[in-house]
């Protein structure tokens, strides 16, 4: 249903930006599609957790379309993860005023962690996410807050296992940003055809 209405979209030259809001604000999130409690109780715990109101919660990736765009795969409960996407401003904030601060106005690099693969500062990696509205809690410096969320997604993928192969969460300055990397998804989508 939902890979089928971006096909469509593609082909009838509708902007990219009206699919997004159709298809990844609108839609039924294909990973809850007859599981809608759990959907209620997984928006629930994070929605406590950050104090935030639940519509502020999305999901992407293969868990909300039933493919994963980038990668060319579809959604297996097994093998797939769980993305979150949280769309709030002032959460947002909060948690870059608490990297900005722990790292001197982003001037102290070393209290970044670094790329297991190349041994790389992850500062240009978050400087990059942050400006394209995106915080990725996964990169942020080692914190008392980066460990609550870190233990509080952990102990979520545990007890959904069943369900998610893991749960991760980006938090995003607006819905403006939220459908600008959703964008990215379906020209990677386009391009993949071509190939």
């Amino acid at each position: 249903m939902h890979i089928e209405a971006i096909e469509q979209d593609i082909k009838k030259d509708i902007p990219h930006e009206e699919t997004i809001r159709k298809v990844y604000l609108s839609y039924p999130h294909f990973a809850f599609i007859g599981k809608e409690n759990l959907q209620y109780e997984i928006f629930s715990e994070v929605s406590n957790f950050f104090s935030i109101p639940i519509h502020s919660i999305q999901i992407t990736g293969s868990g909300k379309i039933g493919q994963s765009l980038h990668k060319n795969t579809v959604f297996d409960p097994v093998e797939s993860d769980l993305d979150i996407a949280i769309i709030d401003e002032r959460l947002f904030i909060k948690y870059m005023e608490i990297v900005s601060n722990l790292t001197n106005g982003y001037r102290d690099a070393t209290k970044f962690g670094r790329d297991t693969r190349t041994g790389v500062s992850l500062k240009s990696e978050y400087l990059t996410c942050i400006s394209k509205g995106i915080f990725p809690p996964r990169i942020m410096p080692a914190c008392e807050e980066r460990n609550e969320i870190n233990s509080f997604f952990g102990k979520l993928a545990t007890k959904h296992t069943k369900y998610f192969k893991g749960i991760n969460a980006y938090l995003y300055l607006s819905q403006s940003f939220f459908e600008k990397k959703q964008r990215t998804a379906i020209e990677a989508h386009i391009k993949n055809k071509e190939l």
